[in-house]
């Protein structure tokens, strides 16, 4: 699995705009959205860790 790429957010943040946007037009400016992405980008820091192949096989036994 690759991490995301800059392509991969702006297509993301491009389905949640329309997703909004088609929510607001049915529903009203008071549309209950459950995921408010840009606001989420807004004050979202990335945070890029490297996870080692033990180190996520480790963490999915102790998950199950």
């Amino acid at each position: 699995m690759q991490p995301p790429t800059s392509e991969d957010f702006e297509n993301e943040r491009k389905a949640h705009a329309a997703h909004k946007k088609f929510m607001i037009e049915k529903y009203g400016e008071n549309a209950f959205i459950s995921l408010d992405f840009e606001g989420v980008c807004g004050a979202y820091e990335p945070v890029n860790i490297e996870v080692t192949q033990e180190q996520y096989d480790y963490a999915k036994d102790m998950w199950e």
